[in-house]
């Protein structure tokens, strides 16, 4: 997608209840740096990899720690969040602003 020329990434999630949207949320990425537009071509093969049974991790687990990722960027600290400390930050396109509305 592009916005002004210039490409922008979006993310959206609707939360849908009884066939109508109770919450919207987006995630927009703009100022993306040319030279980490090759990263955002081919998925890592751990996003796109089957993970067994076993080593899954639970809906509620996934749900708190999504969470506590916004908890992390609205309060500014990096300690809500449950980051693994190999994490790459080397794939990071630029610039990202959250915008949130609950109805």
């Amino acid at each position: 997608m592009k916005e002004n020329g210039r490409p922008l990434i979006i993310a959206l999630r609707l939360k849908i209840i009884d066939g109508e949207i109770t919450e919207i949320e987006h995630v927009l990425a703009r100022n993306l740096r040319p030279d980490r537009m090759q990263n955002l071509v081919t998925p890592r093969p751990a996003l796109v990899a089957d993970v067994p049974p076993g080593e899954r991790t639970s809906r509620e687990d996934m749900i708190n720690a999504a969470n506590s990722y916004f908890e992390s960027i609205e309060h500014g600290n990096g300690e809500i969040a449950p980051f693994a400390e190999e994490r790459p930050r080397d794939g990071c396109p630029g610039h990202v602003e959250l915008h949130r509305s609950d109805q």
